[in-house]
Formats: C-alpha cells, structure tokens, sequence
C-alpha cells in the first residue's frame, strides 16, 4: 500500500525556525512559567511524579519491563519485541495552542535490533499492557523510529520519524544510519508536538563516519496518516524495542512529559535549545 508521507522540514539550519523548538528552549532554561509536569521518573528507583509504565510486548516469548530499574527485556525467542507505555494519558485533541515535550533518556542497549526495531515517543494502549499495544501494530502512534530491518520505513539503523495511524506503520524521514555501538551506549530524544506539527532532537547517536545524527522539524499533512486530528484522546509515553533470538535489554535513565503553554509573551531565546540536552558518559 502506499503511504502518504508527511511534509518534513529536516534542516538542521532552519530546525530553529519551527515553533516545538522554541517551546523546547524555554523549558530547558526555566523561562517558560505555567507549564505542566505530567510525568517525571527517574530510574533506578522507578519512582517520580505519575511514575507508572506498563509493559507491552507482541506475545513473542518471556519479555518483561521492571519498573524498579527501567529496563525492559527481550527474550531468547526470534523477533520477540518488549516495551512499556505510560499508565497516564494525554488528550491530544484538547491542547489546543499548547505543546507537549517528551524526554527519554536511554542510558544503554544491550542486542540487535530486527524487524520493527526501536521506538520512542506517543502512542495508545488500550489491552491493559498486555497484547499487540506495540507503536506498529496500534493506531495512532508517532515518534522516533530506529528499524531493525529494510522492510521497516527507510531501512536498517535508518534513523527518522514515523508512526502507525491504522493504515500501517511509516518513517517518513531519513536522518542517518546509526551505528549498533552508539546506539548500545546510549542516547537522548526530545520530542516535541503541537497541533502544527512536530521536533526531534537526538544526542547520542551518529554515523559510521561519526558525524552526530541530531533529527529534524516537520509540520503535519492535511490528511490519513499525517494528520494532527488522527491523534487519539489516550495519548501515552511509550517505547518499545524487538531483537534477534537473543536476549537484549534497553534501560531508561528518565522519562519525563511536560505540557507547556505557547510562550507568546516571551523573548525568542531559541540559541537556548542548543543546549537541551547534555550527553551522558
């Protein structure tokens, strides 16, 4: 099937232009008053403000998410796939002229990824945790897409931007292929949604010619799977990961979501984002 794919914006050099990065920049730097905390956990104590994660998996073995470490693990089984998604929802169709930023902090890998491959970002839950509740087989869904596989959006360690909106899963973005040791060593991502469109910023990831691999701005399309309205009103964190038969692990460090009004009093401190996030060694 042919999938629409959204319009991007993925220079770099203009990511400042587009309206998330701005939000962005102010709550990194404390200047934007009146924003929201909706979830703030930190691991290994797995506890913080709406702390709670429920484990999702694609019924492929013994997988598990610890809340206690913030781990989630595959197992043994061939294309087994895990991953967890915030016990607290979001209404995307009521935020109206706000914006939502979502942090991961991902502080190790251990595996390969196959298949659907790594994901972080929005997306729904509605079997308890339990069941096919995975970002490629649950509509609405969008955020960073790392596939384990060419059959999967742009490739394999093709890292962009995708989703499922019930039309079937997409990367609609190309940003770099990620080499297997930077992903297991850890990485940021900082999501950043309004209902005109969307930011992604990455640290920790890069090239096989080692240049850093930083994501990109996009606005939404007009309809289908591009469309701010086919979010749902049970929007959740989420992220999952599925490997080869063997076991791996992806471990969180933090997970945060802040809801954040448009800043429209505010001096453009934009320069303020280069500094959002601070790689961990």
């Amino acid at each position: 099937m042919e999938l629409e794919q959204p319009d991007f914006t993925t220079n770099p050099s203009i990511a400042f232009m587009h309206k998330p990065i701005v939000f962005a920049a102010f709550l990194a730097t404390g200047i934007c008053h009146g924003s929201t905390t909706l979830i703030d956990v930190s691991f290994p104590t797995g506890t913080g403000t709406n702390p709670t994660f429920l484990e999702i998996d694609n019924g492929v073995g013994a997988n598990t998410w610890t809340q206690a470490t913030g781990v989630i693990s595959t197992s043994t089984a061939n294309n087994s796939a895990v991953g967890a998604a915030s016990d607290t929802t979001t209404d995307f169709t009521a935020l109206g002229s706000d914006s939502l930023v979502l942090t991961a902090n991902v502080s190790s890998v251990t595996g390969t990824l196959i298949a659907n491959g790594m994901f972080v970002g929005f997306q729904r839950r509605i079997n308890g945790g339990t069941g096919a509740d995975l970002w490629n087989n649950l509509s609405t869904s969008f955020g960073m897409v790392i596939p384990g596989s060419a059959t999967v959006g742009n490739g394999t360690r093709h890292v962009g931007a995708g989703g499922n909106a019930g039309a079937g899963r997409y990367q609609g973005s190309d940003y770099g292929i990620a080499t297997l040791a930077s992903i297991q060593d850890g990485f940021d991502v900082t999501l950043t949604v309004d209902s005109s469109g969307w930011d992604l910023a990455i640290v920790g990831l890069e090239t096989a010619g080692a240049a850093a691999i930083t994501g990109g701005s996009g606005t939404w399309g007009t309809g289908g799977i591009n469309a701010f309205a086919t979010f749902n009103t049970d929007m959740r964190a989420g992220a999952s990961y599925q490997t080869t038969a063997g076991a791996g692990d992806m471990t969180f460090s933090r997970i945060t979501l802040t809801q954040v009004p448009e800043p429209s009093t505010f001096a453009l401190v934009g320069l303020a984002a280069l500094g959002l996030l601070r790689r961990r060694r």
